[in-house]
């Protein structure tokens, strides 16, 4: 390990999967999502564009993370505002899967390490 200042989340993530640092925060919801989610792109391209402003939000606060431990703090935060508490969220029930979002940022801080190789999300 080097003695460079820790690196984001973001950077880690863009790095170890080829994405372009502007499209983090869609790549990583893409990734967040759970699979149920998918079907419901189509409603999703049609929904108001502040939408999804305070996940895109979600998203870029945990890019800058530079810690696992980071992310539990910043996560109760979002929990908090009223807007991710929307009724039509709580309707249709298409949220970020919070189980995905801590093996996600693990996976990624561990490859970083060298602890983990394999790109793919392995199994929960």
């Amino acid at each position: 390990m080097n003695n460079c200042a820790p690196r984001s989340l973001a950077e880690l993530f863009c790095h170890q999967h080829f994405i372009a640092r502007e499209r983090f925060e869609l790549a990583f919801i893409e990734r967040a999502l759970p699979p149920r989610a998918y079907a419901l792109h189509r409603l999703f391209q049609l929904m108001p564009a502040d939408y999804f402003a305070s996940d895109i939000a979600l998203m870029r606060r945990i890019g800058e993370i530079t810690s696992p431990a980071e992310l539990e703090s910043v996560v109760r935060a979002f929990h908090s505002n009223p807007i991710s508490r929307r009724a039509l969220r709580r309707r249709i029930k298409v949220c970020l899967s919070l189980p995905r979002l801590r093996r996600i940022v693990a996976q990624t801080f561990a490859r970083s390490e060298g602890l983990l190789t394999d790109t793919r999300l392995t199994a929960a």
